[in-house]
């Protein structure tokens, strides 16, 4: 396997909170891209991550309000996106628990279901922290669905939504990897006196490779 040798770097200064969100920790962070077969510092490369976790994988989803479950496949292909290494370093010293690396890979993420709510194909980018398993997100109210999700049939039938978002994410790995479909509402409760309180809530509404409690 060859080496990390960047073909391009990017030297950015970025600020972020730590685990335990009071203190704020200045990382000088260095984005090398790579070519798909280079080695990087977490000991593997964006091609054998993808040969390991890429799949296709089924794995069952099941929808919590709906109460049904069906099958989710998911598959990680890429077609010539951009591989980058992003290694953090604390501009301060004793501060190196806040800074980290991670390795990015632009791919096209192929979701189904068999009960149809999914049939997309989205760009996006797979963060990989170790080997063996990447973690993805996408907002599906930035994306027109091929599928029939509506996030109105997973809404709370009691809430008065002003507006109600949803997003999908969650892990790959050699199993299928686990994630959740997540709602996000907002609305206006009583007004009292001519003041209006507002509310918001996210509710997690499907979920696959996640244990049972």
């Amino acid at each position: 396997m060859r080496l990390l040798l960047p073909l391009l770097t990017v030297l950015v200064a970025c600020s972020y909170e730590t685990r335990n969100g009071l203190d704020r920790v200045q990382c000088a962070e260095t984005v090398s891209v790579l070519g798909i077969a280079d080695e990087t510092p977490l000991g593997t490369s964006a091609e054998a991550v993808l040969a390991e976790i890429g799949g296709p994988v089924t794995t069952p989803l099941t929808w919590s309000r709906l109460a049904t479950t069906t099958n989710l496949t998911l598959e990680a292909r890429w077609d010539g996106g951009e591989v980058r290494f992003v290694d953090q370093e604390p501009v301060e010293a004793g501060t190196e628990e806040g800074c980290g690396q991670w390795l990015e890979v632009d791919v096209t993420l192929d979701v189904a279901t068999d009960d149809g709510s999914f049939a997309e194909s989205w760009p996006l980018t797979l963060q990989v922290v170790q080997a063996g398993s990447a973690s993805w997100q996408q907002d599906l109210d930035a994306v027109s669905l091929v599928g029939t999700f509506d996030p109105v049939d997973h809404g709370d039938p009691t809430a008065d939504y002003d507006s109600l978002g949803s997003e999908i994410g969650g892990t790959l790995d050699a199993d299928g990897g686990a994630g959740e479909v997540t709602l996000q509402g907002e609305g206006t409760g009583d007004c009292d006196g001519g003041e209006c309180q507002g509310w918001s809530s996210r509710e997690s509404v499907g979920t696959w490779g996640v244990a049972e409690e």
